[in-house]
């Protein structure tokens, strides 16, 4: 018999289940990480949801600064309606002026409503965008 010699022997672990042997421990030596199947799965998990609330901010945070403008002009609407019913309530303006107030904030508040439901139609557009949250915000 020609052959090489033996250098070394690696013993086989024998188990009486038959199971494969454990791989070594990485962390005892110092070399590299070792994660399980649920850990991994959970870190990729947390990644795309931190990489998705990343990218969807400035979207979000534009929607919600229309959605401020909205509100103020909804205000400013409010308080003409109350200006008028305070009118009404008035004894002392006469009718007429009463009536040409309401004319006018009926008018501002028609003109407006344009812009308004412009303004909450571009927000539900970008809410069904893909990656918009879907609602808003």
């Amino acid at each position: 018999m020609t052959g090489r010699p033996i250098q070394s022997l690696k013993p086989f672990p024998f188990a009486p289940d038959f199971q494969a042997p454990a791989e070594p421990d990485a962390n005892a030596s110092g070399k590299g990480l070792t994660l399980t199947a649920e850990e991994l799965s959970r870190l990729a998990a947390t990644l795309q949801a931190e990489g998705a609330a990343s990218a969807r901010a400035p979207f979000e945070a534009q929607a919600l600064a229309q959605l401020e403008t909205i509100a103020e002009r909804l205000a400013q609407a409010a308080e003409q309606v109350g200006a008028v019913a305070d009118a009404l309530d008035n004894p002392e303006i006469s009718r007429d002026a009463t009536a040409a107030l309401a004319r006018r904030v009926a008018q501002s508040i028609t003109d407006g409503q344009g812009d308004l439901l412009t303004g909450a139609g571009a927000l539900m557009a970008g809410a069904q965008q893909p990656g918009g949250s879907g609602s808003l915000p």
